[in-house]
Order: structure tokens, then C-alpha cells, then sequence
């Protein structure tokens, strides 16, 4: 389908210069301008953003940290599941069906079955699925590959790289030298990414250092996340099933979202906005004695801990249940409800 689109144009039939005009064009057929005006810009119809999950990752590279054993390679793999299944991811973000390369570079086969079956997924659907454990990094022969099997799979959407660290080349450098290896390497990844109109997630570190600015946290220098297209940092206190995910990027609205981990069926899915279900200072001082406490306490005990008294501890304690932060351990004690796996 033609569209009215700003181009490379030759100034004449044997002249090999080249102007930029706005012309009616085959957007997959031409290429596209890098100089225009204002006005030019304005007037041109680009091509939509192309979503790889609407409204949460667009084409290009996107980076998604977390500390380690967190549940961030869980989510990467509900990521892979709803683009494979045309599905929706949270069950609200709907992701156009296509083929997914997952790099499961830390894993294994018998821990990618268990969390495939316990999402009970139709096993035909998930031939659009490819796990690969071993994969050359990107200095040797690693590149390259991504590059081959997207070129034979005109289908391939998504493109998971679990963990990067696992595929980044050897850094060479510190300080400036390392920051425009880190840029220098996540640019060339989407160049991939913008050529075969995918999306490539590389899933990531966060350093333990609390910084003011989750953003802040991604293991490595600024240059790996200033040459992303897309970032989520996931957040969960050890032992809860509930975690943040802070989103920021170039087309993405930044958001912080609220998430719940269901053990059972190994899927995160979304509650709404974080700010409506941050802990009280009252409540997050009855997590933090059972934590210290590393046992099972009754709201007795919890009264006598944090100095407060049982009936309003009683009532803290029914509501961190039923919002999911602690369970009944048995009659009348409560511990920390339990945790997901990675």
C-alpha cells in the first residue's frame, strides 16, 4: 500500500545524487529519508509504531533488569508464550501472534518444561516457540547468528536473550571506553532489531545498590540502557508474590505497574497502577518482624514485636492476607506468603 511518505529520490534518471521529497511511496520498498524540514515531517504519513505487545514493547531493543531470582525470566518467558500464541501478556497487553527465538542461556530443558506445563498451554500453538541454550556471544559468531535465523524466518517477532551478560562481548575497557562498548554493542543488536521489524528482549541485572532512580540500577554503564529503545525494571521483596514493574522508553507511556505472581500456573499478572498497592509504613512493619522473626508469628506475637496493639495488629495482618503478602501457616500464626521462582 502506497503512502505519502518522505524518501530518498534520484535527481534525475542517470544522476546518482539523491534529494529527500514527499512522494507517494511503497513504505517496504524505499528508503527512508534521514534529512527533512519541520514542515516536511509533519506533512509525511509515517508508518505506525509497530508493537511487539501493544502498548508495552515496540520494535527495537528492550531491556528488561531485575536482582537475581526475582521472577525475571519468568516474565520474559510469559512475554514469549503470549507473542507465540497471539495471546495477551498480563491478560491485558495483546501481542500480534509471530514466531520467538528464546536465548534460555542460564536454564535448562527440564526447567523450561516445568513452567510451560504448569501454564497448561496449547503444545501446538507453541511450535512457534524456540528455545536455544547455547548460542555463541555476540563477538564470536553470535551476531551473525541472529542475523542468519532472522533471515530464514520471515515469521519471527520476538527475539529473547536470557541473559545478556551470557551473549554481551568481553568488555575491554572501564569508564568512557566502557561506556561506548556497552552503547556501541546494544546499538548494533537494534540495528537487527529495526531491520527485520523485530523486537529484542535482553534480559538483565540490576545492581543491589539502592539508587533513587530504578533506571539507575542496570549492571553496566549508562550506555547499555541509553542505546535501548525500551526499559522494565521488576521489583519484588523476597517472599511476596506481589512485585513493580517500572516502565520507561521512547514510545512507551512511563508507567509503574503493580504485578502479582501466581505460583501455580507460573504467570505474572497485572493488578493496576503500583501507587494503589504500596504498603503502609504500619503494614510493611509487620512484614518486616515476621522476616526477622524467620518463623511463622501470631498477631500476639506481632503486637509485642512492633509495639503496637493486637486488635489493630489483627486487622493488619487480615488485610496483608487477603491482599496476598502473608498466608496462614497454621490456626491462629502467619508467615510470608510464598514465593515465585525465577
Amino acid at each position: 500500500m502506497s503512502k505519502k511518505m518522505i524518501v530518498k529520490k534520484p535527481l534525475a534518471e542517470d544522476s546518482t545524487e539523491e534529494k529527500f521529497e514527499l512522494i507517494e511511496a511503497d513504505e517496504d520498498n524505499q528508503s527512508r529519508a534521514t534529512s527533512f524540514t519541520g514542515s516536511e515531517i509533519v506533512e509525511a504519513e509515517l508508518p505506525p509504531v509497530n508493537w511487539i505487545i501493544e502498548g508495552l514493547m515496540p520494535q527495537g531493543v528492550a531491556i528488561l533488569g531485575g536482582i537475581p531470582k526475582i521472577g525475571k525470566s519468568l516474565l520474559a518467558l510469559n512475554a514469549s508464550v503470549a507473542v507465540a500464541t497471539g495471546c495477551a501478556l498480563f491478560n491485558s497487553f495483546h501481542a500480534p501472534q509471530g514466531e520467538v527465538l528464546y536465548l534460555a542461556l542460564e536454564d535448562t530443558d527440564v526447567g523450561i518444561q516445568s513452567r510451560l506445563k504448569a501454564q497448561s498451554i496449547d503444545t501446538e500453538s507453541l511450535n512457534n516457540l524456540r528455545f536455544e541454550l547455547e548460542w555463541p556471544k555476540f563477538d564470536d559468531d553470535g551476531k551473525e547468528c541472529l542475523v542468519r535465523y532472522a533471515s530464514d524466518h520471515p515469521k519471527l517477532r520476538l527475539i529473547v536473550i536470557d541473559t545478556y551478560e551470557l551473549f554481551r562481548a568481553e568488555r575491554s575497557g572501564t569508564g568512557s571506553r566502557q561506556y561506548s562498548e556497552d552503547y556501541a554493542q546494544v546499538r548494533a543488536i537494534r540495528e537487527i532489531a529495526m531491520e527485520f521489524k523485530i523486537g529484542i528482549l535482553l534480559v538483565h541485572h540490576l545492581t543491589k545498590a539502592k539508587q533513587k532512580d530504578i533506571m539507575q540500577s542496570f549492571s553496566g554503564s549508562t550506555g547499555l540502557t541509553g542505546a535501548a529503545d525500551s526499559l522494565y525494571a521488576l521489583q519484588r521483596s523476597r517472599g511476596a508474590t506481589r512485585g513493580e514493574l517500572t516502565i520507561t522508553g521512547k514510545y512507551v507511556l512511563e508507567s509503574e505497574l503493580a504485578i502479582e505472581f501466581e505460583v501455580k500456573t507460573m504467570t505474572w499478572n497485572l493488578l493496576g497502577q503500583a501507587k494503589n498497592f504500596r504498603l503502609s509504613p504500619e503494614k510493611q512493619q509487620v512484614i518486616d518482624a515476621i522476616k526477622s522473626q524467620s518463623s511463622p508469628m501470631s498477631p500476639t506475637q506481632l503486637a509485642n514485636k512492633i509495639g503496637k496493639e493486637r486488635t489493630a495488629v489483627q486487622h493488619l495482618v487480615k488485610a496483608l492476607t487477603r491482599d496476598g503478602f502473608l498466608r496462614s501457616a497454621t490456626h491462629g500464626v502467619y508467615e510470608i506468603a510464598e514465593k515465585p521462582e525465577e
